[in-house]
């Protein structure tokens, strides 16, 4: 691990630090600095340097902390593909998501959040990784999903998004969940979190496939979806 330094050669504290030789200190140049750095796993433990994907006690500025993600061979992923772990951890993906995601249909929305539909930037690259390794299917937005990923820089656009509204009356079973982060929204609103989180309990209390709904004991009437309320996440501009 390293830090790539780069100053003006007018910097002369700087450069008296580095000893650059005079012949390289030429008017308009600048100074390029490889500084290594190295530390061990006990201090960088002690300080919280790093962190492990299933590390559920470090602080962190998203909602809630996240809970152990265990999964079968767990240490051969790990050594197989570290950067998933990684991808876990950045995005701070909760357990209760990782369950659920399993061979699920879903899209992803970050229009003017992270990169572009042709350059996905970092936090997007990480989601797909994560929701591929889960086995879950990206439909695209104009098809029928069961999640709607939303980045946080992209909520400002989510109006948007094909078909929003009718999505939001026909099936209150869709979960919208934001991730990421972004300098105009707040960190205390970054990370995953449900934004219509209606759609979550209403997945477990009807949707054990349709044929259920329709043989509900008691002699009570099928339920009937109903539009939601207006967004439930709100976000000031910084």
């Amino acid at each position: 691990m390293a830090l790539l330094l780069v100053f003006p050669v007018s910097n002369l504290v700087l450069c008296k630090e580095y000893n650059v030789r005079q012949d390289l200190r030429k008017a308009g140049h600048f100074i390029v600095a490889l500084l290594p750095w190295k530390v061990v796993g006990i201090k960088a433990r002690a300080h919280r340097l790093f962190r492990g994907p299933c590390d559920g006690t470090h602080d962190t500025p998203r909602p809630g902390k996240m809970k152990s993600i265990v999964m079968a061979g767990q240490g051969y992923i790990l050594r197989k593909d570290p950067s998933y772990h990684r991808d876990l951890s950045v995005l701070g993906f909760p357990k209760w998501l990782y369950d659920e995601m399993s061979e699920s249909r879903y899209c992803i929305w970050n229009k003017d959040g992270d990169g572009s539909p042709s350059k996905l930037g970092f936090e997007t690259r990480a989601l797909i990784h994560i929701l591929d390794e889960r086995q879950a299917t990206n439909k695209g937005l104009k098809a029928d999903v069961d999640f709607v990923f939303v980045h946080v820089g992209a909520i400002k656009t989510l109006n948007q998004l094909p078909a929003l509204m009718e999505r939001r009356m026909k099936r209150l079973d869709i979960q919208f969940v934001t991730y990421g982060t972004h300098h105009t929204i707040p960190p205390a609103r970054w990370g995953i979190r449900q934004i219509y989180p209606a759609g979550k309990y209403h997945w477990h209390l009807t949707f054990t496939r349709a044929s259920s709904c329709h043989r509900l004991q008691g002699g009570l009437s099928p339920f009937r979806p109903a539009p939601l309320p207006s967004v439930l996440l709100q976000h000031t501009d910084s």
